[in-house]
């Protein structure tokens, strides 16, 4: 290996990586009047290329004059590295732009760019029409209409007053009102459930039998304060609705113990 050449062929710019170390594989073979004599397959090896890309980039090479060649019949081909002498083909270098020729025709004008889709402006959502319920929920509305008369089809069995209930049929009675009046069907049961626990049966049943006859609003607020004021407890202080229905539970226990 002779590290004149090898020191003046590494700086060699323009060339691809395998001219690059066919060149390179060249210079650590040759004496230091670059000379050498490998085979084809041995560059290969060396450099980890195929023979026919070898045999390309040494034909590049030579035309380069970075490496001239004698071929010997029946033996080895003779190669010299020559650094000095470097000159890379004209065409890997194509010059940026190109002076066209006088006779050349004018070139045609840019196409324009194309047209670009513009998606339509959607609509404005359409206004939503909130319908409004025409009654409210309070019976205590000026010019509302009456409640229905106590043993009404939805609430009593046919053909029944509120006095003949039995005992099944006013606990339907009483879970009936608290879903009108908003309570969860699946919670019904267990309110009167707490009411039966915490008042005993005989309370809540009196209790369900005012609220059948009064039908409150807020059946479930007026249950409580029906089975507190049976049970002989304070009940808690009651806004204006509930104390209005407070009145007609009471008006209606009186009743019923005239009937009586």
């Amino acid at each position: 290996m002779s590290t004149v050449v090898m020191s003046a062929v590494w700086p060699l710019q323009g060339m691809t990586p395998a001219q690059k170390a066919v060149l390179v594989s060249l210079a650590d073979q040759a004496n230091d009047e670059g000379v050498c004599w490998p085979s084809v397959a041995s560059i290969a090896m060396r450099t980890c290329l195929s023979e026919r890309a070898v045999q390309t980039a040494i034909k590049w090479l030579v035309q380069a004059r970075v490496v001239a060649l004698r071929q010997r019949e029946g033996r080895s081909t003779i190669y010299q590295v020559t650094p000095a002498a470097y000159a890379p083909p004209q065409e890997m270098h194509p010059r940026k732009s190109r002076t066209p020729a006088a006779n050349a025709p004018t070139p045609a004008d840019a196409a324009p760019p194309p047209p670009q889709q513009v998606h339509p402006t959607p609509a404005d959502a359409a206004p939503r029409t909130v319908k409004e319920p025409s009654f409210e929920p309070s019976g205590n509305r000026k010019g509302a209409a009456p409640r229905p008369a106590a043993g009404a089809a939805s609430d009593l069995p046919a053909g029944k007053s509120v006095e003949e209930l039995n005992k099944d049929e006013l606990w339907a009675a009483g879970k009936s009102l608290l879903l009108q009046s908003g309570i969860p069907k699946a919670q019904c049961g267990s309110f009167v459930g707490k009411l039966v626990k915490d008042f005993g049966a005989d309370v809540v049943i009196g209790a369900v039998r005012a609220a059948v006859v009064a039908r409150p609003a807020d059946a479930a607020t007026y249950l409580v304060g029906a089975c507190q004021t049976a049970a002989g407890q304070r009940p808690k202080a009651l806004g204006k609705q509930s104390a209005l229905e407070q009145h007609n539970f009471d008006v209606a226990r009186r009743l019923a113990a005239q009937e009586a």
